[in-house]
């Protein structure tokens, strides 16, 4: 057509069938006279070129859709390929980065790294670099950007490097996430590390442990890797126990704990507390637990269990260890079991050596006696320091009361040298009470049956052994009963006040009365204070009683003082109890009852022991102060018999001594000794207070006690305790018609 030649690309069909991509060109021929005459056909297989363009095509379009940022430089350093993630990556476009130079594209290290490949081709070495290189500063936010760098060489087709590759990939992401693992895995480290806690994963089918660096810390052994499992750091003892826990959450069981020792390679033994479960489904043999270190807290739970079950003075076992070694030794069948003997002694006149040096000598011989008494008997008896200076001494496997005894026996032997305190020496002697167990007893029965054989050798006279028997039996029956009843005594209405007078000497005119409290118990009948007033203190209810005692006396002084007979300057002494004394309330309770009772403050004398008063002196002078600073007046009884210092008398703001009546027993009848009532007036003289003198019982008494100067006095030569009736009888009787000075 034209006698034009044309080409182009056509499919050719082989005879197998098969096409395949030819380049045909057709050129015409003419004649010298012009006419198309012929046309020469030449046809390529151009199949391989097309495979070729095919797949470079297909790889260009990989290139260019990549989000690695893919760039080459020829041996000079100029761009000769840039696809858009190199353009998104480091923000030059395809267009501006070919033709130019590299260093002016992209960071200077991954310029350097691409030299390096260049050079190592140039030694002939290597092929391919790879390195993860950070630089700064990419993006607006101002981001470190990490970047993973793969470079290559291009090679010509005779194999001569011509030209480097590089791949670049962001793998910011994944360090950062790496920096969170490893940041996590810092603070996971630091926290076990600061709570002494160690993790651990067990694989019993390969027989591996995986440990963390804290718990290698806790085994002494090099920190990291998986070790094969054993127990080899468990302590012998204790390895039997660690593998059936191990073998329960095998089994399924969650969160099995325990503890258990371990034993260093060096040596030392530390507690750990373990705990694990299983991981996986049901056939799974892998468990994952923890540890941690409690040997400080071990170490402070056995001091505070020693605490709970020993006397810290002493150091010996107290009173709730005494009851759990007693019934560990009473158990078991009746027939098989041991018995037992039980010396309960308590020292003779203790009270004398606080008195006379101060408590930290008190101790100091507690101390020696506690000594004394674990050295001295067998080293399988139990020595207790049961309270103050009371100590229960047990022995098993002992077949007759004559063995008991020796018990008692071998304790006063043990006990009487003298103890030296300073320069002082004090010379020990005890009461004991002993008692066999039978087969029936209790560890209650048993330090009850001691406790009252005891009673009965300070009864009898002190520093004497006393077996427990059908006496002893009697006298704790008695006791028990007198406490179960005095519990209820108040409620029956079983307790009533009597009323002894006090004169005034030089007058012998009334001046008070001392309210004493009376029991008649519903079975035993009358029961004397000096019986029930030991058990009221030693059971707490003295706490009740004496607020009993204070509201019925005043409450008597108020109906006494409303009749027109009674003298309105009669006063009434109530006696206070050691725990009253002790009660953080008891001036509040003081001042309601003279209120309610509408009384005159001054009429009201409170009388406080001597013993009770020095035993907690510098309590009761504040005690003794604010009941003063009511109105009332304050008594100290039996005074001479405890040791009351000079200086704490001064201290005190009290009103009365009464002389105790055994000062007051010997005088008159001529030879009278009058020393020590005499020392006392010239002290109550001295400090400006009244005396009372108890226990007047004959008129020759009378002349001495003026004489000394004594104020007051009370006894049965006037008077013996008074019903509230016959007290007024008394008193308007004693008056005669003298009129009420109201």
């Amino acid at each position: 057509d034209g006698g034009r030649a044309w080409s182009g690309e056509l499919l050719a069909q082989r005879k197998d069938g098969r096409q395949i991509p030819v380049l045909v060109s057709y050129t015409p021929l003419f004649d010298d006279e012009g006419d198309h005459i012929a046309t020469i056909g030449v046809s390529t297989d151009i199949s391989d070129r097309r495979r070729s363009a095919e797949m470079g095509a297909r790889l260009a379009a990989i290139v260019e859709s990549s989000s690695d940022a893919i760039f080459s430089q020829d041996l000079s350093g100029v761009v000769t390929t840039w696809n858009g993630g190199a353009a998104a990556l480091y923000g030059h476009t395809e267009a501006e980065s070919i033709g130019r130079n590299l260093r002016e594209l992209i960071p200077a290290e991954h310029v350097d790294q691409l030299r390096l490949l260049l050079e190592d081709a140039g030694r002939g070495a290597g092929g391919a670099r790879r390195v993860e290189i950070e630089t700064v500063g990419r993006d607006t936010d101002g981001r470190d950007l990490h970047v993973s760098l793969s470079t290559s060489y291009i090679r010509d087709a005779s194999g001569q490097v011509v030209a480097a590759s590089a791949i670049a990939r962001d793998v910011t992401e994944q360090a950062e996430l790496r920096l969170r693992v490893e940041e996590d895995r810092r603070r996971l480290a630091d926290a076990q590390a600061s709570a002494g806690l160690g993790c651990f994963e067990i694989d019993l089918d390969t027989r591996r442990v995986t440990r963390s660096d804290e718990l290698c810390r806790i085994l002494g052994v090099e920190q990291g890797g998986t070790r094969a499992f054993g127990l080899d750091h468990v302590h012998p003892e204790d390895r039997a126990r660690v593998a059936q826990s191990l073998e329960q959450a095998l089994d399924g069981q969650v969160g099995v704990e325990w503890t258990n020792r371990i034993v260093r390679p060096d040596g030392t033994v530390r507690w750990v507390l373990s705990r694990t479960s299983r991981l996986g489904g049901p056939r799974s043999r892998t468990l994952a637990g923890t540890m941690l270190d409690i040997t400080e807290r071990h170490r402070i739970e056995l001091a505070l269990a020693h605490q709970v079950t020993h006397d810290r003075l002493t150091g010996l076992p107290n009173r709730t260890s005494l009851i759990e070694s007693l019934r560990s030794l009473l158990s078991g069948p009746a027939a098989n079991r041991r018995r037992v003997a039980l010396a309960f002694v308590d020292l003779d006149e203790f009270k004398v050596v606080n008195d006379t040096l101060g408590h930290a000598a008190g101790d100091q011989v507690l101390c020696a006696v506690a000594h004394r008494l674990t050295t001295g008997l067998r080293e399988t008896d139990i020595v207790v320091r049961v309270s103050g200076d009371e100590f229960v001494l047990v022995r098993a496997d002992v077949d007759s009361l004559d063995e008991a005894e020796e018990l008692a026996t071998e304790a006063e032997r043990v006990l009487g040298p003298p103890v030296t305190v300073g320069d002082r020496q004090f010379q020990l002697s005890a009461s004991i009470g002993v008692t066999l167990s039978d087969p029936s007893d209790t560890s209650e029965v048993l330090l009850r049956d001691a406790d009252a054989a005891m009673y009965q050798a300070k009864d009898d006279g002190r520093a004497r052994i006393i077996v427990f028997d059908a006496r002893a039996r009697a006298r704790a029956q008695r006791r028990l009963t007198l406490e179960a009843g005095l519990r209820q005594a108040v409620a029956r209405d079983e307790l009533h006040l009597e009323f002894q007078p006090i004169l005034d000497l030089s007058t012998g005119t009334a001046a008070g009365f001392e309210s004493l409290l009376r029991w008649d118990h519903p079975t035993l009948g009358p029961v004397s204070p000096e019986e029930f007033i030991p058990i009221a203190e030693s059971s707490g209810m003295i706490l009740p009683i004496g607020d009993w005692v204070l509201d019925h006396a005043l409450a008597q002084l108020a109906r006494w003082r409303s009749d027109p007979r009674f003298r309105s300057d009669v006063w009434l002494a109530v006696n206070l109890s050691a725990a009253q004394l002790g009660q953080p309330h008891l001036v509040d309770r003081v001042a309601r009852v003279i209120v309610d009772a509408d009384l005159p403050p001054e009429l009201i004398h409170l009388e406080i022991t001597e013993s009770v008063l020095m035993d907690r002196v510098e309590d009761a002078v504040s005690t003794i102060e604010a009941l003063r600073a009511l109105g009332v007046r304050i008594s100290i009884d039996d005074f001479g018999t405890g040791s009351s210092s000079l200086s704490y008398l001064r201290r005190l703001p009290i009103d009365i001594l009464k002389i105790d009546r055994s000062f007051v027993v010997g005088l008159g009848g001529g030879g009278d000794d009058t020393s020590i009532v005499g020392a006392i007036t010239s002290l109550a003289h001295s400090l400006g207070l009244h005396i009372v003198a108890e226990g007047i019982e004959r008129p020759d008494q009378l002349a001495p006690l003026l004489e000394l100067g004594c104020t007051f006095g009370q006894g049965f030569l006037w008077s013996r305790p008074l019903r509230p009736d016959a007290a007024l009888a008394w008193l308007v009787a004693r008056d005669g018609t003298r009129p009420d000075s109201r």
